[in-house]
C-alpha cells in the first residue's frame, strides 16, 4: 500500500505517517497521522480514490478523527452525496483550531467485493503474513469463501509480476487479468465424486479440491510467499479426498482409513504433515479420480495406503506407494477379468439353452399337430378302403353313423388344437419371464450396459420369440385349413346323392 501513502500525501499536501497496517480476504486497512490544513478538494478525493482501487468493484473510505471527536468518513461510492458534509466539517475543525496545522488519524478501509472472481491484494507482504498465520481451518474457511461464491478467482497485486494459476486459482498484475484463462473443469462433478466415497465431518467448508492448488510454477508463488499456505492446503485436500473419514479443527487433523488395517487418530497436528509426500499422494489422486472404477479403486487404495502410511511421522508416504497402488489394480483386474470371462461364458450357455427352448416349444405344437391330422386322415382313410371294399363302389362311403364318428373326430382334433394353442402361449409366457429373471439376476455382478451388450441387446431373444409366433402362426392355419378341408370333404361324401339331385335339377331347369 506504499501507493496510499504517496497519493495521501498529495491529497493533503502534507507528509503521513504509516501507523498501521491490516489486510484480510475480503477487506484492507491502514492508519496514518498527518498534520494537515486545507481541505482536499472533490477533484483530488476524486483523483485519490481511482489511483488506490485495483478493483473497480472494491470499495474505498476515509476516515479523518481529530482528537476525541466523532470520526468524519467520506467514501468512493458515496462521494457526490458526501462531499459538502465532509468539507465543512473539516473546515470548522480548521476555523475552530488555533493552530496552523492539525492532527489528524486518517484511517483508509477497503472492502473487497469476492462475488466478482478479482480479488484485490493492496499489500501482499501482509496479506500472506496473514494466511501463513491462520490456522488449517482458517485457511479452509477463506478459501472456500472465495470458491463457495465464484467458479475461480484471480488474485491481482501491483507487486505481481509473472502470472501464475491452477485450475481454479490465478495470480497477476491487474492490467493481465485478461491473460489468464481458467481450463474448463467441472468442479461440482469431482466434489461430488470425492464425497461419495470420503466423508469429511464439515462439508460446508469442502467446496476445496486439490486441483485448486495445483500450481505449475511454484516458484512464483515461493517469490510471492503464497507456497506455504498453498502447499499446507494441497496436501490437506489430497488428505481428505483419499481418507474416509476426516475432520479438522484449528490445526488438528482427526482420521480413519479403513483398508488391510484400520488406521485412525484423532489429534494430529496438521503443521506436522510430511510435505515431502505430496507428490506421491498427488500421483495417487490423480489416478484414482482421473477415470472410471472409482469404487474398486478406492478400496484398494486405501488397503495399500493403510499398509505404507507412517502413523507417526506426519502420514509421509514412500516413493513407491503409487507403483504398489497400481499393481495391486492391475492384479485385481486380472482376476476380475478370468471371473467376468465365466460370467459371459455362462450366458452365452443359458441363451443358447433359451434358443433350444424355443425350438422345443415349437416342435411341440407341431408334433400336436401331427398326430391330430394323422388320426382324422387315419380314420377318414380306413372308412373310404373299408366302404369300397364292401360296396365295390365309391357311392355310399359315409353314412350317418360314420358321418357322426367323422364329425366327432374333427371336432376333437379342434379342441386339442386350442388345448395345445394355449399351452404354447404358456410356454412362450414362461419363456419371456425366465429370460427377464436371467437379465436381472447378473445385475448385481455387471452393469446394465455391459448385459445387454453380451445379450446384443436381447436380438437373439426377440428372434426366438418371433420364431415361436411365426411358426405357431404357420402350423395353426395349416391345422385349420386341413380340419376344414376334411369337413368339407367328408360333408362332399355324405350329402353326395342330395348332390347330385341338386345337380340333374338344376340341369333339368337350364335345359328343358
Amino acid at each position: 500500500m506504499s501507493a496510499i501513502k504517496t497519493n495521501l500525501d498529495i491529497l493533503f499536501s502534507c507528509d503521513s505517517i504509516s501507523s498501521e497496517i491490516h489486510e484480510e480476504y475480503d477487506s484492507a486497512a491502514e492508519k496514518y497521522s498527518i498534520a494537515f490544513s486545507i481541505v482536499p478538494p472533490k477533484e483530488k478525493l476524486q483523483n485519490f480514490f481511482s489511483s488506490i482501487i485495483l478493483n473497480p468493484q472494491d470499495s474505498i473510505s476515509v476516515n479523518l478523527t481529530i482528537g476525541d471527536s466523532d470520526p468524519i468518513q467520506i467514501s468512493n461510492t458515496r462521494l457526490d452525496q458526501e462531499y459538502d458534509s465532509f468539507s465543512e466539517e473539516l473546515s470548522s475543525e480548521l476555523t475552530l483550531s488555533a493552530e496552523n496545522d492539525i492532527s489528524a488519524t486518517v484511517g483508509i478501509e477497503i472492502s473487497k467485493q469476492i462475488n466478482t472472481g478479482l480479488i484485490s491484494v493492496y499489500h501482499p507482504s501482509v496479506f500472506t503474513q496473514k494466511l501463513n498465520s491462520q490456522s488449517a481451518s482458517g485457511l479452509f474457511y477463506i478459501f472456500s469463501s472465495y470458491l463457495s461464491q465464484v467458479r475461480s478467482v484471480c488474485f491481482i497485486s501491483e507487486e505481481f509480476v509473472d502470472a501464475v494459476q491452477s485450475t481454479t486459482i490465478a495470480f497477476c498484475r491487474p492490467l493481465r487479468k485478461t491473460d489468464i484463462s481458467f481450463p474448463a473443469f467441472d468442479r461440482n462433478k469431482r466434489i461430488q465424486q470425492i464425497r461419495s466415497v470420503c466423508h469429511f465431518v464439515q462439508p460446508s467448508q469442502l467446496p476445496l479440491i486439490p486441483e485448486d492448488f495445483q500450481f505449475d510454477n511454484v516458484e512464483y508463488l515461493q517469490n510471492y510467499g503464497f507456497l506455504e499456505p498453498i502447499k499446507k492446503l494441497l496436501n490437506l485436500t489430497l488428505i481428505l479426498c483419499l481418507y474416509d473419514i476426516t475432520e479438522v479443527r484449528e490445526n488438528n487433523l482427526k482420521y480413519r482409513l479403513d483398508g488391510y488395517k484400520v488406521i485412525s487418530e484423532d489429534n494430529v497436528n496438521i503443521n506436522n504433515l510430511d510435505l515431502s509426500s505430496v507428490d506421491e499422494y498427488q500421483h495417487i489422486y490423480e489416478w484414482l479420480y482421473g477415470s472410471n472404477n472409482l469404487i474398486d479403486k478406492i478400496g484398494i487404495t486405501r488397503n495399500i495406503l493403510s499398509l505404507h502410511i507412517g502413523k507417526n511421522n506426519g502420514l509421509s508416504l514412500p516413493e513407491h506407494t503409487f507403483l504398489s497402488v497400481k499393481s495391486s489394480f492391475k492384479i485385481y483386474e486380472k482376476e476380475n477379468v478370468k471371473q467376468y470371462i465365466e460370467i459371459r461364458n455362462k450366458i452365452s450357455e443359458q441363451i443358447l439353452d433359451f434358443n433350444n427352448r424355443a425350438s422345443g416349444i415349437v416342435d411341440d405344437f407341431a408334433g400336436g399337430f401331427q398326430k391330430s391330422i394323422i388320426a382324422v386322415l387315419t380314420f377318414f382313410s380306413s372308412v373310404l378302403v373299408i366302404q369300397v371294399i364292401s360296396n365295390k363302389s365309391f357311392e355310399h362311403i359315409f353314412n350317418s353313423d360314420t358321418y357322426i364318428l367323422a364329425l366327432l373326430f374333427i371336432v376333437a382334433s379342434l379342441i386339442y388344437y386350442f388345448i395345445s394353442r394355449k399351452d404354447i402361449k404358456i410356454q412362450k409366457q414362461r419363456f419371456i419371464s425366465s429370460y427377464n429373471n436371467l437379465k436381472s439376476r447378473y445385475t448385481d455382478l455387471l452393469i446394465d450396459e455391459d448385459i445387454n451388450a453380451i445379450l446384443n441387446n436381447d436380438s437373439e431373444f426377440n428372434e426366438d420369440v418371433q420364431y415361436i409366433d411365426t411358426k405357431l402362426s404357420l402350423y395353426s392355419r395349416l391345422w385349420l385349413w386341413t380340419l376344414g378341408i376334411t369337413f368339407v370333404t367328408i360333408t362332399g361324401l355324405y350329402c353326395q346323392d342330395y348332390i347330385k339331385e341338386a345337380i340333374c335339377s338344376i340341369i333339368h331347369k337350364l335345359f328343358y
